[in-house]
């Protein structure tokens, strides 16, 4: 049987596969479908407000004072109605992002330009200065930080949630574990962003601190990071609460490696983050090219973040990141994005980024999936109950042999060893069935593994309402194919960059 009969004719019949969504994720997954429908409401609902104020005016100058009175108050409550909606509904029911709709600038400055290729919104680093690289992003990319930032900022307001102003000790710990040349690349985004600000004439953005980049970079470490408990211990305050890390608005995200049926190693990806109708939006690809002898990079990231989520290297080193739960206490490693990035900088084999994890402790528990031309392994942080570091074990290594390879592919959610988190182990579930199904019942002269791959990111549950990006990376072709959307990613049209675009 070819692939694509078994994805047309058998897959979309298995339990696995039959999209069979929450109730919280059937509105969603509805505003998401069918943006049309949703204009036309605006519209009409944009014609009522006009045609009760007609009336209301018409009441008034005809001198019919219940006319008037009735017409008025229609106008107010749902001129009122709308504003709530419009400022508070997209933070719950995100937008579909048309890719083909550009947000960014295209624009240019020292050392750095952004454009678009095939859609995709690319910034590309050509200084090798840390500051300028920073000041760059900050500066070309100023108008789609405020966005999210404002976001953000009106999501957490319905929270408990600490900033970067009520944790000002963690934030210092915090500071002494980037390294040096992170922190002169934060410094020139904050500066750079800043100077966009100050060219504003009417309605200025407050300005940014580097201590507002530095809470910024720990947002995937919400999800384990007690930083309210942690600062009361720095300020030797005795805490007497019981919280616990906020998981309400936290980033989850799926990561599967495989070889396919010429025995390259391919590497699919969700990413799933609180988009608040602006996360998938602002999506781009960030490529910094020869940093000072390391390799080149390509990363598919959020306008204001210098550490990395999801990347590959010129080399073909592919990472992704999947956080998980825990209890972490106080600041005993620097956080993840940077750890990553040092991996994607540093690193040309998963070799080297195992050595490179060993020297470098990450803040607190996550995954992170590496994977090379030949390779590909999953370290599991913090979750040792018999270690106070690193992690409890490998996934298998690709590289063992072939046939392992195939029974074995790498899957990775969000659960740890010892919890599991939410529908976190039944995205993996779904995603086993999927890829020993497919093995089963497709001759393997025929099968295309790339193809399965890639209908694996848009099962139910694994592509979900809070998925913003859709990866596929191939390390030895050195291309990469991206989707960006502000829910359910998983299943929107991919856009090829080939080695030419990425590096």
């Amino acid at each position: 049987m070819a692939t694509d009969l078994y994805i047309k004719n058998i897959l979309p019949s298995q339990n696995f596969a039959i999209k069979d969504p929450i109730s919280t994720e059937k509105i969603t997954k509805f505003v998401h479908d069918h943006p049309t429908a949703l204009k036309t409401i605006k519209v009409a609902i944009g014609l009522f407000i006009l045609l009760s104020l007609a009336l209301a005016i018409l009441g008034f100058s005809a001198g019919s004072i219940p006319l008037a009175i009735t017409a008025s108050a229609i106008f107010a409550a749902t001129s009122l109605m709308t504003f709530l909606a419009k400022k508070y509904l997209p933070l719950v029911l995100p937008f579909k992002h048309d890719m083909k709709n550009h947000v960014f600038k295209e624009n240019s400055i020292d050392g750095a330009k952004l454009f678009y290729k095939n859609d995709v919104p690319i910034l590309q680093i050509d200084t090798l200065d840390p500051y300028k690289a920073g000041f760059a992003q900050g500066n070309l990319l100023a108008k789609n930080i405020k966005a999210i930032s404002d976001k953000w900022d009106l999501a957490m307001s319905f929270t408990i949630a600490p900033n970067a102003k009520s944790i000002p000790n963690v934030i210092k710990e915090v500071k002494k574990t980037i390294p040096e040349k992170f922190l002169k690349e934060m410094q020139g985004l904050v500066d750079g962003y800043n100077q966009w600000v100050d060219k504003k004439i009417l309605f200025k953005p407050k300005k940014m601190t580097i201590e507002d980049a530095i809470f910024y970079h720990l947002i995937a470490e919400k999800i384990h990071f007690n930083m309210l408990f942690a600062e009361k211990q720095l300020a030797d305050k005795k805490d007497q609460t019981t919280s616990k890390p906020n998981e309400a608005f936290s980033v989850a995200c799926s990561s599967i490696v495989d070889f396919d049926e010429n025995k390259k190693v391919v590497f699919a990806r969700n990413m799933d983050w609180p988009s608040f109708d602006v996360a998938g939006t602002h999506t781009l690809v960030i490529k910094r090219n020869n940093q000072n002898g390391f390799s080149s990079s390509a990363e598919v990231t959020v306008p204001g973040l210098i550490g990395t989520l999801t990347g590959m290297n010129s080399f073909g080193l592919s990472v992704a990141m999947n956080i998980t739960s825990g209890n972490t206490k106080k600041v005993e490693g620097m956080p993840s994005v940077f750890l990553n990035r040092i991996c994607l900088q540093e690193a040309k084999t998963v070799k080297d980024a195992e050595k490179i994890i060993k020297k470098n402790k990450p803040l607190g528990p996550y995954h992170l999936t590496v994977a090379d031309k030949k390779s590909a392994k999953t370290f599991h942080m913090y979750q040792n109950p018999l270690s106070k570091y690193f992690f409890i074990k490998f996934f298998q290594n690709l590289n063992k042999t072939s046939s392992l390879s195939k029974n074995r592919p790498i899957v990775v959610t969000n659960s740890r060893f010892d919890n599991n988190m939410g529908h976190y182990c039944e995205r993996a579930q779904r995603i086993l069935k999927l890829l020993k199904h497919a093995n089963k019942n497709i001759e393997p002269e025929n099968i295309e593994k790339e193809k399965i791959l890639k209908e694996a990111l848009q099962l139910p549950r694994v592509n979900n309402y809070l998925t913003t990006h859709r990866v596929m990376m191939y390390p030895e072709d050195l291309r990469m194919e991206v989707a960006f959307d502000n829910s359910f990613a998983g299943d929107q049209q991919l856009h090829s960059l080939e080695s030419i675009d990425l590096f």
